[in-house]
């Protein structure tokens, strides 16, 4: 893409203190490093505050300025603090070369939120986050109602302690999280998805979210880079390995396939922590499925790149997504683009952003009777599915996020 010189260009300084990025990294990272292959061929110039390793010595085609911020002690609060208190300092130095036009948190961790909000309020610069879930729901996601209710500093504070937790810790994330939310009535906020600004406005209608279409992409020419193998799987997993992703609702629902389809075999890729690994296979012990479930990469590391998710994806005939939290699911577009049908729970995130889409198929949440029978009944027809899923994928370019990103900050900065 050329650039086009008669428009302004636009300097963002972008808070991003990430954990090691590599392998299969999240969604919201994944946007942000798309995102800054394009900017400044759309005149959008990025300053990184960063944690490393920084993302452009990790991949190719990012080009921007990077301010390092020290990752040490990371496994303690002094640790967490220290570093966060240090990118308000680098990034209100930064700001003081008079070039920096908006601040940007690229995920809703409170890590970046709260210090893009710092930086914004001392040095009067507009700021905004790009909200890709809402903060609560990953504490409270079995129990949408209880969230919404859950946005007091006290909610927060039982919640943690009726999880187990400690009680200094306990006070500690309940007043950062607390802090977000008040945080994010500061400014307008950016989602990939209307599903984030509805259930904004359950938890606090003071909150103002923006949403803009199209809201993700699908990296297709790199996609197309990939080379297949054949089909060694009947399904593939993808995701972290945790309980509110949906690992172990897969094993659940891949026990009653293989009861109707005795050789049926499932991949999961994902990267966990050991307690995460250990419950994982107890559990395919348990359910006898040692045959019927493989594990392609290793489980505390989870796949090296992309590329290597995206051909064993290709491997496959078809995606399971069993998430309970989620606003685009970068991976159900990763799969139609690879021309895999998906079957997933049926949440608004889901029927926003494939709800239209004839290779999608969306059964209740938690019921999985009907997700095995789903998965058997468009097992037969995945190659007829999987062109319709390509097609489908086509139109989500990222060149067109870019340039709808874009004018998001424009509409901030004015």
């Amino acid at each position: 893409m050329q650039t086009n010189s008669s428009e302004e260009r636009l300097k963002v300084l972008v808070v991003a203190l990430h954990i090691e990025p590599k392998g299969y990294i999240g969604g919201g990272w994944v946007r942000l490093i798309e995102l800054l292959r394009r900017a400044k061929s759309n005149n959008v110039d990025s300053v990184l505050l960063e944690t490393t390793p920084t993302f452009n010595s990790i991949f190719n085609g990012l080009n921007y300025e990077v301010i390092t911020v020290p990752y040490f002690l990371n496994r303690f609060f002094i640790g967490r603090i220290i570093r966060c208190i240090l990118a308000v300092i680098y990034g209100i130095q930064r700001v003081k070369r008079k070039d920096i036009k908006l601040v940007l948190s690229p995920v809703e961790l409170p890590e970046c939120v709260l210090q893009a909000y710092i930086i914004s309020r001392i040095t009067k610069i507009p700021w905004t986050a790009e909200l890709h879930l809402i903060p609560l729901y990953s504490c409270f996601w079995k129990n949408e109602e209880r969230a919404i209710r859950a946005s007091s500093l006290s909610s927060l504070f039982h919640e943690n302690r009726k999880r187990g937790n400690k009680f200094f810790p306990s006070i500690f994330s309940s007043l950062i999280l607390w802090l977000t939310f008040r945080s994010f009535r500061k400014g307008v906020m950016l989602a990939p998805s209307k599903s984030v600004i509805e259930d904004m406005q359950n938890v606090d209608k003071n909150i103002v979210v923006k949403s803009f279409f199209p809201g993700n992409g699908i990296a297709l020419e790199r996609i197309d880079d990939v080379k297949c193998r054949g089909k060694l799987y009947d399904a593939i997993y993808v995701g972290v390995l945790t309980d509110k992703k949906g690992v172990f609702d897969a094993i659940y629902v891949w026990r009653l396939v293989v009861k109707k389809k005795q050789d049926a075999v499932l991949a999961i890729i994902g990267r966990g922590n050991i307690n995460e690994i250990v419950k994982i296979k107890s559990l395919i012990e348990k359910f006898e499925l040692g045959k019927n479930i493989r594990f392609p990469f290793d489980l505390k590391t989870g796949a090296p790149t992309l590329e290597d998710v995206w051909e064993h994806m290709e491997m496959s005939k078809m995606l399971i997504h069993l998430s309970v939290s989620d606003t685009w699911p970068q991976v159900i577009g990763e799969a139609l683009a690879c021309g895999l049908p998906v079957v997933t729970y049926d949440l608004r995130p889901q029927r926003y952003a494939f709800g239209d889409c004839p290779a999608v198929f969306r059964v209740p949440v938690k019921n999985f009777e009907a997700f095995a029978s789903k998965i058997l009944e468009i097992l037969p027809y995945f190659k007829e599915y999987g062109e319709k899923a390509r097609d489908f994928a086509k139109k989500y370019t990222w060149d067109a996020v870019m340039r709808a990103e874009k004018q998001a900050y424009l509409e901030i900065t004015e």
